[in-house]
């Protein structure tokens, strides 16, 4: 059976932030000022490894990965049930606190599969079998199909909650340290600042700075 995995998707850590220049609104006599220090550069990567919150991000998306991980293979050890019952577990699943009614329901939905499974493999090594049995193993097979396909339909469902979290965290992060870029910029009386990737040499590195005003 070919069950899409829930693929993780590429963590905050390991994403570079896209940084244009940055301009400062500077006061009028700052930019007027004869041999006033105008550009600046950041280390965007020394930034988010020196970002304390950013571990916060990083974990949240471990969690959110770990438990949809853990919903598609309870899901997966159900695979006779239709496209219906399997949004019906994965709601059930999903629960934080479920009551005994809930974890009833999980059962009887886990058993619906175990017992279509379970008379499919007999069907299958029957010797003889009549035109009754030929007819119902051709509709658990059909189940059996549909049941793969509700699978990785589910698969993909998860992955597109992922990428929406670990997007929303990642806009998140990057408006922050933007942010901050911005307010040491003004504080140093730059109008310019560039990611150091693509300076190669500025005498106003604010990297250090950028990280302090985040992390405090």
């Amino acid at each position: 059976m070919n069950i899409i995995p829930i693929r993780k998707w590429l963590m905050i850590a390991g994403a570079a932030l896209a940084l244009t220049p940055t301009v400062a609104a500077l006061p009028a006599r700052a930019a007027e000022a004869p041999g006033a220090a105008m550009f600046g550069s950041v280390e965007v990567s020394r930034v988010l490894a020196g970002y304390t919150k950013k571990a916060t991000y990083d974990q949240q998306i471990n969690q959110l990965h770990a438990k949809l991980q853990g919903y598609i293979q309870q899901q997966a050890s159900s695979p006779m049930l239709s496209k219906e019952d399997q949004a019906q577990l994965g709601a059930l699943l999903a629960k934080p606190n479920p009551t005994d009614q809930d974890r009833t329901a999980i059962s009887q939905l886990q058993q619906k599969s175990t017992q279509a499974v379970q008379t499919l493999a007999a069907l299958q090594q029957k010797q003889n079998p009549t035109d009754a049995d030929k007819a119902q193993l051709a509709d658990l097979l059909k189940q059996q199909d549909a049941g793969q396909q509700a699978l990785q339909e589910v698969g993909r469902t998860y992955q597109d909650q992922e990428q929406q979290a670990n997007e929303q965290l990642s806009q998140k992060l990057s408006q922050e340290v933007k942010a901050a870029i911005v307010e040491v910029a003004k504080a140093r009386g730059l109008a310019v600042v560039f990611d150091s990737q693509v300076a190669i040499y500025t005498a106003n590195d604010i990297t250090d700075d950028v990280v302090k005003r985040l992390n405090k």
